[in-house]
């Protein structure tokens, strides 16, 4: 017998409630998916089964992250748009080399910055 998880994508079906806390610490699983275990015949939340609620990650509304990311995101198409206004009207080098080389940096981080989050959450198949 099986366990299977229900999300809003489709069902999943696992041999354990170990590789559901796996799949709930990879991201697989949110607390909100309900779980049907082995035998049972209604579906219960997964953030309120009593072997799986320790595991779940509590949601965070607004993270500082996000915003401060979102001012990141807007001072770079800023400078951006500062560079490129400044070659078309032909303003001085050092104002558009100052604009291109902020536009770039910042453009970096956001690139690094999101290349990490999704290295984090990607699961190593080769550990079985």
């Amino acid at each position: 017998m099986k366990y299977r998880v229900r999300t809003p994508e489709g069902e999943m079906e696992f041999a354990s409630l170990y590789e559901i806390s796996n799949a709930l610490r990879n991201g697989l699983v949110d607390g909100e998916d309900e779980v049907l275990a082995p035998g049972q015949t209604t579906w219960v939340r997964v953030d309120e089964h009593s072997a799986l609620k320790t595991h779940v990650r509590p949601r965070a509304g607004a993270r500082p992250g996000s915003v401060l990311g979102g001012l990141e995101l807007g001072a770079t198409l800023a400078s951006a748009l500062v560079a490129v206004t400044g070659i078309v009207s032909g303003w001085s080098y050092w104002v558009v080399g100052t604009a291109l080389v902020v536009a770039v940096w910042l453009s970096t981080r956001l690139a690094l910055r999101a290349a990490r989050v999704r290295a984090s959450n990607r699961i190593d198949s080769r550990r079985r």
